[in-house]
């Protein structure tokens, strides 16, 4: 059994090791992994001498990732197994990760995912013919206009630090391309509708943008394309929540990260024509006033997801956040779910709470839809001193779906307690 070599054909070496048992380690497990495809995991900064035990196995590397960009050269020679090439990001603006020119062409024809800091492109007329996801930074003064003709059959795109004369890819864009996120630096873009252009002609699956002041510019020229129907997730800097993945290859997904500051004011320029086909929208807290303010109407809503998930929303807990104004409205005739979700720690606030109390009248008085829902459903936190919900909130809560669920328990109503009182609901734990 010991004797496997696939047992020991994956290496990694720790900071814990220091570089001469991190060698003998390395020598060992390449002696008893035999023929066995190789992956190499370094989390700490490797030798010379650990990197050249492993150049006569690179034949048999199947993935290999580094904590610090080394010199070309030191991988410089075909790799027929290689899938999987990363560098931390750890090493941002330290050294350029550069991808070999011998890779290129049939070097590594096995090659499907890159993850790299600040990188460089080889200068290779060749492509990378079977990398499908890239991911980089494009800190350092990066020049990523040549990308798109290197790797021509690129499905996911993800680029981080991205400043407004940030040098994105240019020329055609891959057929085959599905999804693109975007960040940008430390410097808030106030329109990546620039560097998002070029994409405006492709039906994107999922686009993600993290940290702008105006995502209606690039909202349009996310869906111009699209006859189909897709979902939108909209939240605060901070943090990023993501709707599961459809079935439907043809359900797209809109993800965007807001600047703090003018995160109240992003739905000022969306017009019902940018909403007509959404049908999943997962909107922090935070952003829930200021879309309500807007006076939307998205005919094809079937689920609203609103998130309790940073400072942000807790301030809106506290009452210290924008406020519904007296037009405040939302028009979604198909809306059938409503789901509350909120982190476990939420700063110790009762988030139950606000779903137990503040939720129905915005249901009832701010959310047009037609007949009664088909579930209601919060899941997050219960405090400590909560263990039934009484009758006149469950009532209520009831009274606005077909289906009441905590947790992922469904809630049931007791008829009566042994002393005659009113019917109580017992509270899940958490259990997302």
């Amino acid at each position: 059994m010991l004797a496997e070599p696939t047992l020991w054909a994956r290496i990694t070496i720790t900071p814990t090791q220091s570089f001469p048992v991190g060698l003998e380690k390395v020598q060992a497990l390449l002696a008893r992994s035999g023929a066995a495809p190789l992956d190499i995991c370094f989390t700490r900064d490797c030798s010379r001498f650990e990197m050249q035990a492993c150049w006569q196995h690179f034949h048999r590397l199947r993935s290999l990732e580094l904590a610090q960009a080394i010199p070309p050269f030191a991988l410089d020679c075909p790799m027929p197994m290689l899938e999987t090439f990363r560098v931390s990001a750890a090493t941002l603006n330290v050294r350029h990760a550069q991808i070999p020119a011998s890779w290129a062409g049939d070097g590594t024809p096995r090659l499907s995912r890159l993850n790299l800091p600040n990188f460089q492109l080889p200068n290779s007329n060749q492509p990378l013919r079977n990398v499908s996801h890239f991911s980089g930074s494009m800190a350092g003064d990066v020049d990523a206009s040549r990308l798109f003709a290197l790797l021509p059959r690129l499905r996911s795109l993800q680029l981080s630090n991205i400043t407004q004369s940030s040098r994105t890819p240019q020329g055609l864009v891959p057929e085959s391309l599905r999804e693109v996120s975007f960040v940008s630096g430390p410097t808030v873009l106030s329109d990546f509708s620039e560097h998002i252009e070029p994409y405006g002609s492709r039906l994107l699956q999922r686009l993600a943008i993290g940290e702008t002041k105006d995502f209606a510019p690039i909202l349009r020229i996310f869906i111009s394309p699209h006859n189909s129907t897709w979902q939108m997730v909209v939240c605060v800097a901070s943090v990023q929540m993501f709707t599961p993945r459809s079935a439907d290859e043809r359900n797209c997904l809109y993800v965007v990260k807001l600047d703090r500051d003018s995160a109240r004011f992003a739905w000022d320029s969306v017009s019902n024509a940018d909403v007509t086909r959404l049908t999943h929208l997962d909107v922090s807290l935070a952003m829930l006033a200021p879309l309500l303010n807007a006076h939307l109407t998205m005919p094809h809503l079937h689920r609203l997801v609103i998130g309790m998930t940073d400072m942000s929303d807790i301030q809106v807990l506290q009452g210290r956040r924008p406020r519904l104004g007296h037009t405040a409205h939302l028009t979604a005739p198909l809306l059938r779910t409503v789901k509350v979700v909120a982190r476990e720690w939420a700063y110790e606030t009762d988030t139950m709470h606000w779903f137990e109390t503040k939720l129905p009248p915005l249901l009832e008085t701010y959310i047009e839809h037609e007949g009664v829902l088909e579930q209601l459903s919060y899941a997050g936190p219960v405090m400590q001193y909560r263990g039934r919900m009484e009758s006149p909130i469950l009532d209520r809560l009831r009274s606005l779906a077909r289906e009441l669920v905590i947790n992922g328990v469904s809630i049931s109503v007791n008829a009566a307690d042994d002393d005659g009182s009113a019917s109580t609901a017992v509270l899940a734990p958490l259990g997302l």
